[in-house]
């Protein structure tokens, strides 16, 4: 079963900023979750889901009646949770 992978426009933005071999490397990983969109590690709250590539993390939520995996945030992992606790 599919899902449909949606950016969030902050996510898109900070995508944005990373260079070009960072950003490459999390839309692999991220064009995974289109299948296995559990494939990230649970956070607290429940309902947010956190992506490792390298040193950088997306924390997306997973909405199974809609089949679509929504990616609300990634940065580096020496600031992207206390950024995501400020904004969301």
């Amino acid at each position: 079963m599919s899902f449909a992978v949606l950016l969030h426009p902050r996510a898109a933005r900070s995508l944005k900023k990373l260079h070009s071999s960072i950003r490459s490397r999390i839309l692999e990983s991220v064009k995974e979750l289109e299948r296995t969109p559990d494939k990230g590690d649970q956070m607290k709250p429940s309902q947010f889901r956190r992506l490792r590539v390298g040193d950088y993390r997306v924390i997306y939520e997973i909405d199974m009646q809609s089949k679509r995996v929504i990616e609300l945030y990634m940065g580096h992992r020496k600031n992207v949770y206390d950024d995501f606790t400020r904004l969301f």
